[in-house]
């Protein structure tokens, strides 16, 4: 009876985590971005095709080749995320998001600028340290761009500010993360952002 019961216990030790979601089941969020044009939402999301990039020959390819940028217009950002859900058929996932590019349509406008705040605050899948940059052009566009050294704008951005004290000091800007943002609009009201053109 004794080795039924400690077999039954050492058979519920070994379950590990079966709700856990597998990295490869994921669509991994690199960079996110917001604009409006009044009363609608334009969200769109970044999404590295990771067998693509891991493939070093894939390095020179078509921009389309390595990643995705998927769009959604709603009237809530609520409702873009289920969108933008609803398209992807792997889970998405913004853990590994290393930038947000708010357009300058979204920060004139205090009540869209508050509601991709709070958006941004009660995320809990986000990281605090993600790069927050602001742009005149279309934000996908922003995101459909590449560098020639790397195709992902979020990691471009992210190392950026890493090595950005390796370089000249005249091409520095002040990085501005989602932490800062949060604490300098709550102290002060006011925050500076950095601005990417196209």
């Amino acid at each position: 009876m004794k080795k039924i019961i400690l077999f039954i216990f050492i058979s519920f030790m070994l379950t590990a985590c079966y709700d856990r979601i597998e990295i490869e089941d994921r669509s991994l969020v690199t960079s996110v971005a917001f604009d409006t044009d009044g009363s609608i939402y334009d969200l769109s999301f970044e999404i590295p095709y990771t067998t693509a990039l891991s493939d070093p020959e894939n390095a020179s390819e078509d921009i389309e080749k390595l990643k995705h940028i998927d769009t959604a217009s709603s009237c809530s950002l609520e409702s873009a995320i289920e969108i933008l859900n609803s398209r992807s058929p792997k889970n998405l996932y913004l853990g590994h998001t290393r930038s947000c590019i708010i357009s300058e349509n979204i920060l004139k406008d205090p009540d869209s600028f508050s509601e991709v705040i709070d958006f941004l605050k009660n995320n809990r899948e986000l990281d605090r340290r993600i790069n927050i940059v602001t742009t005149a052009a279309d934000t996908s566009s922003v995101l459909s761009s590449r560098t020639d050294n790397q195709p992902l704008f979020g990691v471009f951005l992210n190392n950026y500010y890493k090595n950005t004290h390796l370089t000249d000091t005249l091409s520095q800007t002040i990085p501005l993360d989602l932490h800062t943002l949060i604490y300098d609009l709550t102290d002060t009201d006011n925050a500076v952002i950095p601005a990417v053109y196209v």
